[in-house]
């Protein structure tokens, strides 16, 4: 048989029957595609077990008649007898090969043997700069689904002041969600406001499978760890960012993504997961003044859902009255130097416990004006502070004091019973503040 110096050989299965010179050729075959030209010239060859030498030499002349040296796509084929150029004839009996599509369609598919890498002559080049630049392109850039990390997103809530109509002076704050499913894994509660995930342990071995829990695993691989899930997202995030010149991806910090844009929005990004015991969250962010913000395996409660249904509640029912006084309380502990310390769940907890379940179960207006809510909100904050316990109002066994210094509770109590003793001390303030924050003409 004819020989090729460069030839391309793939071979496949065929059971129906091809007449070459007269011959049927039945059973096993392996047919040669040969394209020379834009044109596919098929060479069936016989392999079944048994055949004699002298016929797969008969057999091979016969498909020599038709097929001849031409010139190749990138050089020139050489014979191995004599060299000469014609084109390639047909005639009736021979019979050519469907298309591919047309073969894969008919069940007919392509089989990969020994015989096939031996036959085949491809030699790879070296890569250009342009395909490199492609590879680094596809890898960086295209190629960023949810599951590079190996998490899989089911949820994403939007919370913070930009979406909740609780915005004050400042950087636009806006918390994104990231909900991932935790695949089943059951959830254990280790102390007030906090929870754990343990994992089965990961062996490595010849037949195991990828390990799912890769992209959270704690440093001893027993807990899901929320730093590693917030280093993970922070990558995601990061990779998909990373064409938008307006963002800046921040590093991660007490596991949040802070996202920068137009340097005015934050985006606070949080991945959680659900924890359908109790219908909350478990989120990578601790609580403020928190003894242990970088624990490597606990997760802090979130009621995001919680808080936001309740804000719709009291909505509801004074037509946004609280929240206006709620919004103002938050504003002047940012501006006033002598409430630092005091944080927005501080003030949004005793709003949430100046709430009347029965009177604000019925959307009607209430008589009580913005001033009256606000020291309503107040005289809650100084009762707590007084106490020196403030629970949270959905997870009573969690104090928000209890990690926070003795002294800046004693000032912050002294301040506050002071402001809600002296109405005309919180008029002053708020006339100081309004002068100093109205723009020039």
């Amino acid at each position: 048989m004819r020989q090729h110096s460069r030839l391309t050989l793939t071979l496949f299965d065929a059971e129906e029957r091809w007449q070459f010179g007269g011959r049927r050729v039945t059973g096993a075959t392996v047919a040669l595609w040969v394209t020379v030209a834009a044109e596919v010239a098929v060479i069936p060859w016989d392999v079944q077990r048994g055949e004699a030498d002298a016929d797969r030499e008969a057999m091979a002349n016969d498909v020599s008649q038709h097929v001849t040296k031409l010139p190749a796509i990138g050089g020139k084929m050489r014979m191995k007898k004599t060299r000469r150029r014609t084109k390639v004839m047909r005639n009736e009996n021979f019979c050519r090969l469907p298309s591919r599509p047309e073969l894969l369609r008919s069940g007919e598919w392509l089989v990969e043997s020994p015989r096939r890498i031996q036959f085949e002559k491809t030699t790879l080049g070296q890569p250009t700069e342009m395909a490199v630049a492609l590879t680094q392109f596809f890898e960086r850039v295209v190629d960023v689904p949810g599951k590079k990390i190996g998490l899989k997103f089911v949820d994403t809530i939007f919370t913070g002041s930009t979406f909740d109509e609780s915005h004050v002076i400042g950087v636009h704050d806006a918390d994104v969600i990231l909900v991932f499913d935790r695949l089943g894994v059951d959830v254990e509660e280790v102390q007030g406001g906090y929870r754990v995930i343990p994992l089965r342990r990961f062996r490595v071995g010849k037949r195991s499978m990828r390990d799912k829990w890769r992209f959270g695993r704690s440093e001893d691989g027993a807990y899901l760890s929320p730093l590693v899930v917030a280093w993970s997202v922070h990558r995601l995030v990061e990779r998909a960012l990373m064409m938008l010149p307006t963002a800046v991806v921040l590093a991660p910090l007490d596991g949040v993504i802070p996202v920068i844009i137009n340097d005015r929005y934050r985006v606070n990004v949080v991945a959680a997961t659900y924890d359908e015991s109790d219908d909350v969250l478990l989120v990578t962010r601790p609580y403020a003044h928190d003894d242990n913000p970088g624990s490597d395996m606990m997760w802090r409660l979130g009621h995001n859902r919680h808080e936001s249904a309740l804000m719709r509640r009291m909505d509801e029912a004074d037509r946004g009255v609280r929240r206006k006084a709620y919004r103002c309380l938050k504003a002047l502990s940012r501006v006033e130097h002598t409430l630092v310390g005091l944080t927005t769940y501080h003030i949004k907890t005793a709003l949430f416990y100046s709430f009347d379940a029965v009177v604000d179960s019925q959307p009607r207006w209430q008589r009580d004006t913005v001033d009256s809510c606000f020291m309503s909100v107040l005289s809650q904050l100084n009762q707590l502070l007084s106490r020196r316990h403030m629970p949270n109002f959905f997870a009573n066994d969690h104090d928000l004091l209890d990690n926070m210094e003795a002294h800046h509770v004693q000032r912050l109590r002294t301040r506050i019973a002071f402001l809600v003793a002296n109405r005309s001390e919180i008029v002053r303030v708020l006339r100081k503040r309004t002068e100093a924050g109205r723009p020039d003409p």
